[in-house]
């Protein structure tokens, strides 16, 4: 039966040689049942993994790396070709891991798979692509995966968009900045949220002067965007921005003062304590923040006082973290412990004004 089937696919992933190899390919070529392609994808994806491994720490024979060679093929075929979205999906995750075995295919197997009709297997393709740029460097796709944005960015489905701000991302792709930026104001948030760690990513491959008219944006995106979620990002992303976005510590401090969000604000006190000098600047909106009404603010803000350290401290920095420590207690959630533990470190930090 198909059952037994793809039990039998789990069993041979277990086992690493040749004639799992050449058994698990022949199924996924020939066997009729959905479930047991997508079960002997599966097996392959784990199969891939550990031939790897042996490969890095033993060393394999013609035999293992014709076998793998044939299971690459058939993984390959079946992302092109095979009925089932899931099957092609595991196919594509499969094949980051079959790669080296794949005679070099890889790449242009999973630039096609974009065009794929299906949304999930977009996705997955997108996603090896992050791995396999993180993993080995490879940034070749750079410029299909933006052009592949730029028509992504007005489907009905925003995942696959998202994906592909997360792969320029990885790849450090810079020369593509304007196509991410065009995505700051798409209709959906996860979409913006990407957008936006995407440019501080590629911020680090840009010099400042071409990053402030940048930084007047982001800090826009931060004072107006609906979303907390990427009114969040935008603060960490004036903070990756470095001298730019560090300018504009004053619009971080009346976010810490004013936003909704208490994550958002938490962030911004964070991003104030990461920012040097100008974050320092900004010590009076810290201060007021350790009165905030989140615990997660008061916490983030006694930490950045206390990365300032004991030469930037002023006497108030002393009072108001006495004052935070002996209220402490009365924190409510049992979470007391974690806001007055900050405003003793804090307190510790900044020598002469602490005591």
């Amino acid at each position: 039966s198909a059952d037994v089937r793809a039990e039998a696919s789990g069993t041979l992933q277990e086992i690493a040689d040749a004639d799992a190899f050449e058994a698990l390919s022949a199924s996924l070529e020939k066997d009729a049942a959905c479930t047991v392609r997508l079960a002997v994808a599966k097996a392959l994806k784990v199969q891939g993994k550990r031939y790897v491994q042996k490969k890095d720490k033993e060393g394999i024979d013609d035999e293992e790396f014709a076998s793998a060679a044939l299971a690459a093929n058939a993984v390959i075929a079946a992302l092109r070709q095979d009925s089932s979205w899931e099957v092609r999906r595991a196919c594509a995750q499969a094949l980051a891991a079959l790669r080296s075995a794949s005679n070099s295919q890889h790449t242009s197997v999973l630039v096609g798979a974009l065009e794929d009709k299906d949304a999930d297997v977009r996705v997955a393709a997108l996603e090896v692509f992050c791995e396999l740029a993180a993993e080995d460097g490879n940034t070749d796709p750079a410029e299909d995966i933006a052009s592949f944005l730029k028509q992504a960015v007005t489907a009905s489905d925003p995942r696959p968009a998202g994906s592909a701000l997360r792969c320029l991302g990885r790849m450090c792709a810079f020369k593509h900045h304007q196509a991410v930026e065009q995505c700051f104001t798409h209709s959906d948030v996860e979409v913006r949220r990407w957008a936006i760690w995407c440019a501080g990513c590629l911020s680090t491959c840009r010099p400042d002067d071409e990053l402030h008219a940048l930084a007047a944006t982001i800090a826009d995106v931060m004072s107006d965007d609906i979303s907390g979620v990427v009114r969040k990002a935008a603060v960490l992303c004036l903070c990756k921005l470095g001298a730019p976005g560090h300018a504009l510590a004053e619009r971080v401090a009346s976010t810490l003062r004013t936003d909704v969000d208490e994550f958002v604000r938490a962030e911004a006190a964070e991003a104030l304590g990461d920012m040097g000098e100008e974050g320092q600047g900004q010590h009076a909106a810290l201060e007021a923040a350790l009165s905030d009404v989140s615990r997660h603010v008061r916490i983030a803000a006694a930490n950045a006082l206390a990365g300032f350290g004991e030469a930037a401290a002023q006497p108030s920095w002393g009072v108001a973290l006495a004052r935070l420590c002996a209220a402490a207690g009365d924190d409510g959630g049992g979470d007391w412990l974690r806001v007055r533990e900050a405003a003793a470190k804090a307190l510790g930090s900044i020598g002469d004004a602490g005591k």
